[in-house]
């Protein structure tokens, strides 16, 4: 019999990766994913054809990720800082791993977190990106926590992915298109910047390495990633894979700004008008980049974890890629069906 497996985002870019990495040792696991709208059309849609047991419920409300628990032997959770603040987001990070502490039969509990870039900076503001400073709060808290893979206990696991690849299609890191059909990359970073990078699928399938493996995981933290890439790479693999021309534009943080244009004004948390705006935010990412200020991968050793990682080149040839958008992100298909619907 399969163990089930709670999906605490599943319907997000991340969590239905590793929704899907997980169905797919189906003699290991089955799963269940918590949705605060199991009945939208994008979510039937999403899961009308996948073995998976989808329930009504958010993130922030204890009593219905404690129902959605019951009978569960792991869950994986991935919060969505873009609806709530941070901290909403922490607080409701902490009543999940209390509730989940309480369940009997629950074994593993999985964070999707990320970088501290605030702590790894000896908390320079510069770098205080805040969609990143809640999970990364909630990981040194689950830290101080007993990690114990054994009946009545609860071993927890830290997973921190870094950027998407699969960003290059929408978001902050998609091209602008001329007139020509030059692809240019405009990035508020020198040429020379490593930026770290996970793709999707990738991210699947260290999650199940992780819930295949409880003990060897138990108190851990995992760094995953799938290449490093500069802007100049990224432009000179486009060209490598399609032909088509791109080049990098290395800006200042303030132009990169203003190019972002509304999406750059546009509140990071949904309908918080009065908080820090998505430009604003993400400008300190890229300041952590562009400074080294994160956590080095160490891809030989995620190597022997994950021995199929994807590269730059070979996540371009996989999709297709040519620079044109394609939002896979929630919050931007979300975006895109309504401006679809309003018939923007």
């Amino acid at each position: 019999m399969s163990d089930l497996i709670l999906v605490i985002g599943g319907t997000g870019a991340q969590g239905f990766e590793v929704v899907k990495a997980l169905l797919g040792s189906e003699e290991h696991f089955s799963v269940r994913v918590l949705s605060r709208d199991p009945e939208k059309a994008r979510v039937k849609e999403q899961f009308k054809n996948l073995p998976v047991e989808v329930v009504k419920g958010s993130f922030t409300d204890r009593d219905a990720v404690s129902s959605a628990l019951q009978g569960c032997y792991g869950v994986y959770v991935n919060t969505d800082g873009f609806t709530v603040n941070e901290a909403n987001e922490l607080a409701a990070a902490v009543g999940i791993y209390e509730v989940a502490v309480r369940v009997p039969g629950l074994r593993h509990f999985v964070w999707s977190g990320t970088d501290y870039l605030l702590k790894l900076s000896c908390f320079n503001p510069r770098y205080a990106a805040h969609h990143a400073n809640a999970k990364a709060r909630f990981s040194d808290y689950l830290r101080s926590q007993l990690s114990e893979f054994s009946p009545g206990h609860l071993a927890w696991t830290i997973y921190n992915p870094p950027a998407y690849t699969d960003m290059l299609q929408s978001g902050m890191f998609q091209p602008q298109i001329t007139a020509d059909g030059t692809r240019v990359f405009p990035f508020p970073i020198k040429p020379t910047a490593r930026i770290p990078f996970i793709t999707i699928r990738d991210i699947g399938a260290y999650a199940l390495a992780i819930f295949l493996d409880p003990v060897g995981w138990s108190g851990k933290t995992l760094y995953p990633g799938s290449h490093y890439a500069t802007g100049p790479e990224i432009a000179e693999t486009l060209t490598r894979v399609t032909g088509l021309p791109a080049k990098f534009l290395s800006m200042d943080t303030e132009e990169w700004k203003k190019a972002m244009g509304a999406r750059g004004t546009a509140p990071l948390v949904v309908g918080d008008d009065e908080g820090i705006t998505l430009g604003e935010n993400f400008a300190m990412t890229w300041a952590a980049w562009g400074e080294d200020v994160f956590v080095e991968r160490d891809f030989e050793a995620l190597r022997k974890l994950h021995p199929e990682l994807e590269s730059l080149e070979g996540w371009m040839r996989r999709t297709g890629y040519d620079g044109t958008e394609k939002p896979f992100l929630r919050l931007l298909i979300d975006k895109a069906e309504a401006a679809k619907g309003s018939g923007k």
